[in-house]
């Protein structure tokens, strides 16, 4: 059997060449950020009870496999509802939320949970699979 050159190359080339699609392919496929219209309701309190901060870290996993971080000493300001609960804007920031794209998101809490995110872009409401006590969390 004698000895071809291009065999040489062709094997390796075509494990890399696989090995390079399959990378992409698994980037290509994140999923997307689940979630649902809603009606946002505008809220014009104003004053020291209508602001929230944040005393500690709080890390949320979402269902697209993305983590999220909500910093501490944060600031987070109620500028109105939807059906599943309160929605609070950061101040003086923007915080995201991530699947095959990104989100910019609020925070919907009910009776001191992290219910889901209100996506004002998209005028809709992204849910967390399993809220999040944030009552040690705010002040």
């Amino acid at each position: 059997m004698a000895y071809k050159p291009s065999e040489a190359i062709t094997w390796p080339f075509s494990l890399i060449l696989l090995l390079v699609l399959s990378v992409v392919l698994a980037c290509g496929c994140a999923m997307s950020v689940r979630s649902t219209p809603t009606e946002f309701v505008p809220d014009s309190r104003t004053g020291f009870d209508s602001e929230l901060r944040m005393r500690r870290d709080v890390e949320i996993r979402l269902d697209t496999g993305y983590r999220r971080v909500i910093s501490a000493g944060t600031r987070w300001k109620r500028v109105g509802r939807v059906s599943e609960g309160e929605v609070l804007k950061p101040v003086g920031t923007v915080f995201s939320i991530e699947g095959r794209h990104v989100h910019e998101a609020y925070l919907v809490i009910e009776d001191g949970l992290l219910r889901g995110f209100y996506l004002p872009a998209e005028r809709a409401y992204s849910p967390l699979s399993s809220p999040i006590q944030l009552s040690g969390a705010i002040r």
